[in-house]
């Protein structure tokens, strides 16, 4: 979750949750010991204004929770895993400049490492985003700020060993290489990476097609996928600013279009100009044709989404235009309709703001609730669409979820 997309709603009901965790109770022993073998929700968590952590909860019952663990100066977090190794991507925000540390579930506290994102040039700015992993010693870190990915070894013993070699991706600027591509989020398939470039322009507004690059992981080479425009080798979206993760299921690939309407300079007034391209837009994996018939319009704009199954999905969608009042929706990815407007009743209060969402492949959907009334982590039974634990206290608010196995 990028915080300058956060409304100033959000940082007054931080203010109230001080109140909360002055009088709340939550296992801040970051030394406690996990399970020798399970699945676990790996949280990325923050106050906002002065400090973030991460958090771990055992996925099978009765479950471990640890909370607070290796406070940073950064806020602006995300996380991802590789196995039993932690990622936490600190993005630049407010002087914090980028980086990311590593992890070992085995002893969650201690640093492995902690290296910077940016180029040795001191005006770049990096800004990761995510880290797609292909094995052990190669990965893809993706820069939101810059025009090239870095091919990483994340089994790097020290700073020099970091950074393998660079994908430049500047060909997809919106404005001949001044302003970055905006790549957001990333996965392998097979041997294809598959990239989010979200071509915001300068002003952060999504006035330019949206797209995906595909690599070959085996010779780092871009695939003329023929679905770009402009000489372009990726694959044009008809939705923009895809800033959640690419979902793949069944052979598709699913990606959701984020339009924020309290940006009045993206937009005129209407919510129909949202509606042109803000939706969920399927991409076939093996032939990279995107379907142009949007299976889903939103009314209000989609930040979150998962798929189960070819017949059930989730998405997060704010359906008021100051944000901070989010609905669950569970939909049918094959034909598009919406099963169940407010899944369990969220987005029925109008004081729900769910800031991320993952399934665990266990028949459980992750929710993470930033408000401050229900803030914690909730898990979704997706059978049967109720809730059946939550909430579970992450210490500070959560903002992102992954998933680690040891």
């Amino acid at each position: 979750m990028n915080l300058f997309l956060f409304s100033y709603k959000k940082f007054f009901s931080f203010l109230i949750l001080l109140t909360f965790f002055a009088c709340g109770k939550a296992n801040h022993d970051s030394q406690a010991s996990l399970p020798q073998t399970d699945k676990f929700a790996v949280i990325a968590t923050t106050d906002i204004v002065g400090t973030g952590a991460y958090s771990v909860i055992s996925v099978t019952e009765p479950r471990t929770t640890i909370t607070e663990i290796a406070p940073t100066s950064s806020k602006d977090l995300s996380i991802t895993c590789d196995e039993k190794y932690v990622y936490r991507i600190e993005r630049l925000n407010w002087g914090v400049n980028g980086s990311v540390v590593k992890f070992d579930l085995d002893n969650p506290a201690e640093r492995i490492y902690q290296y910077s994102t940016d180029d040795a040039d001191p005006a770049s700015r990096s800004n990761p985003s995510d880290i797609v992993f292909l094995n052990e010693t190669k990965a893809y870190l993706l820069r939101n700020l810059n025009n090239k990915i870095w091919i990483i070894n994340p089994s790097a013993q020290n700073d020099a060993e970091f950074k393998i070699d660079e994908l430049d991706l500047s060909a997809y600027s919106p404005d001949g290489g001044v302003t970055p591509p905006r790549m957001s989020r990333g996965i392998i398939i097979g041997n294809k990476l598959f990239i989010i470039l979200q071509r915001l322009d300068a002003f952060y507004s999504p006035s330019n097609d949206s797209y995906i690059a595909v690599f070959n992981t085996d010779t780092d080479q871009e695939i003329d996928t023929g679905q770009g425009e402009s000489g372009l080798k990726g694959i044009k979206l008809d939705i923009r600013n895809p800033s959640g993760r690419l979902i793949y299921n069944s052979g598709t690939i699913y990606v959701a279009g984020t339009i924020y309407p309290d940006n009045p300079a993206w937009f005129s007034t209407t919510w129909t100009d949202y509606q042109n391209f803000s939706g969920i837009q399927k991409v076939n994996a093996n032939t990279y044709e995107p379907n142009h018939n949007i299976i889903y319009k939103a009314k209000g704009t989609i930040t979150y989404l998962d798929i189960t199954s070819p017949t059930k999905g989730y998405f997060v969608e704010y359906i008021s235009p100051d944000g901070g009042n989010t609905a669950l929706r569970s939909f049918n990815p094959t034909t598009g309709a919406v099963d169940a407007p407010n899944v369990a009743g969220i987005g029925d209060s109008g004081d729900r703001d769910i800031s991320d969402i993952a399934f665990d492949g266990r028949g459980s959907l992750w929710i993470a609730d930033f408000s401050n009334t229900h803030m914690g982590m909730y898990i979704l039974d997706t059978t049967t669409d109720t809730i059946k634990a939550g909430p579970i206290s992450t210490g500070l608010n959560p903002v992102a979820i992954t998933f680690c196995e040891k």
